[in-house]
């Protein structure tokens, strides 16, 4: 059984029920089809579960009299890696008439703050030793013929069908995402490609012509890309026009002759950036929360050196408690919410974190002290414009400390003045 669930919040952020899908096996049966091609001896699919990276891939899922008769339910695969870039393997253990290689290919089934995120899920191919040569055989043939017509035409339909058409074709058969492929040999200047690869590296019809005749151009050009990216995995980012998109490209080379693919992997990094902005995001306010603070403070001890400006400014809501008990927490959620506002326009130069119920740090750099202090006075008289509608008195006490390379080891230092300067306004107020 595969599940899902997620929370459901309504419009406040008020937790309200759990949307769960649950995928039975027995549903994994209807549709996982049991065989592919027109070949007598064609295995389809099959789905296979490791526990971690350490344990055997075994199979949980068949489908098929075929392939019953090779496997059975719960037992490891035992198999010879072929080609690691694109997870062939050849399969042991399947009898002495039989030859099965598999494409192997994870299906991300949990992102990797989940508790079943060390569970791997992997659909897997199958198909018959002769059925997966039986086009390269054809093409060798073809060729044998044509070398004993003519030797120049011989030699030249090998180079270019054995190594252009038959290692292309086979790369894109198994690849379930946009891909591209490309070939440079140190033995000459011109580099091979597929036509995926001049559409994900955005290039034009002059730089497409140029570098399939020049491999140093080429190879310069994918330097200076590697060169802009930021991300340590090699992926990087294409902005043309506005239209932004991500590739990873791998790599191999063997003999003098290096292969590369070209994926596009757009829509993981815009679920990645997702998940990132709901993890560091307050649901009810819609800034940061203490994580990113906690976070992000720690980065900043890293970088704090003497003459830096930075100012931690602390915030607390005044009589929430009172306008719970008297209007009701609806009322209380809108006062933080209203006030989570006022800060983040008052201090817009800054970062703005909720710590608390109704507590709030702002974090500011190269700011003056006298622009810090005209922003808090702005920031409560914003903050009474709330009572003209709520109904009861709001107000907001505020502190704040500046980084002093001499006595402060840590922003925890300024965050502690800052709360007591805070709690100073505080108890003036009510004084």
């Amino acid at each position: 059984m595969i599940t899902y669930s997620v929370p459901l919040d309504d419009k406040k952020g008020n937790p309200i029920g759990v949307f769960g899908v649950e995928i039975s096996v027995h549903h994994l049966y209807k549709n996982l089809p049991a065989s592919q091609g027109p070949g007598p001896e064609s295995y389809g699919y099959i789905i296979g579960t490791r526990d971690g990276e350490d344990s055997p891939l075994r199979v949980s899922v068949l489908n098929g009299a075929l392939q019953k008769s090779v496997f059975s339910e719960g037992e490891p695969l035992e198999m010879d890696l072929v080609d690691e870039a694109n997870g062939i393997c050849r399969l042991k253990g399947t009898g002495e008439q039989k030859e099965l290689y598999a494409g192997v290919n994870e299906m991300g089934m949990y992102y990797n703050n989940t508790p079943f995120s060390g569970e791997k899920w992997y659909l897997i191919g199958l198909i018959d030793g002769s059925e997966l040569l039986k086009s390269p055989q054809q093409i060798s043939t073809i060729l044998a013929i044509s070398f004993l017509v003519s030797l120049f035409l011989g030699t030249v339909l090998a180079l270019v069908i054995s190594r252009w058409f038959t290692k292309y074709s086979r790369l894109m058969e198994l690849s379930e995402v946009p891909v591209g492929v490309f070939e440079m040999s140190r033995h000459n200047n011109r580099v091979l490609m597929t036509m995926q690869v001049p559409r994900l590296l955005r290039l034009s019809r002059e730089q497409e012509r140029r570098f399939a005749r020049d491999r140093d151009a080429f190879s310069a050009y994918l330097r200076g890309l590697y060169e802009q990216s930021e991300n340590e995995d090699g992926t990087l980012l294409l902005d043309s026009c506005g239209q932004e998109s991500w590739i990873r490209i791998s790599r191999k080379e063997r003999n003098g002759v290096a292969v590369g693919v070209i994926e596009d992997v757009t829509e993981e990094m815009r679920q990645k950036k997702m998940l990132e902005v709901e993890r560091d995001c307050d649901g009810m306010t819609g800034v940061k929360n203490r994580m990113a603070f906690e976070r992000e403070t720690a980065a900043f001890n890293e970088e704090l050196e003497a003459g830096k400006s930075l100012c931690m400014v602390m915030c607390d809501l005044n009589g929430l408690k009172q306008a719970n008990d008297r209007f009701g927490h609806n009322m209380g959620d809108e006062y933080i919410r209203y006030a989570a506002a006022a800060i983040r326009k008052t201090f817009a130069w800054g970062e703005v974190y909720r710590i608390g119920g109704d507590e709030f740090v702002v974090l500011l750099v190269n700011r003056l002290p006298d622009e810090v202090r005209g922003e808090v006075t702005a920031l409560k008289r914003e903050m009474k414009h709330f009572g003209h509608y709520s109904g009861f008195r709001p107000g907001i006490s505020v502190g704040y400390a500046f980084y002093d390379a001499e006595t402060d080891r840590s922003l925890s230092d300024v965050l502690d003045r800052a709360d007591k300067a805070m709690y100073e306004d505080k108890y003036h107020k009510e004084q």
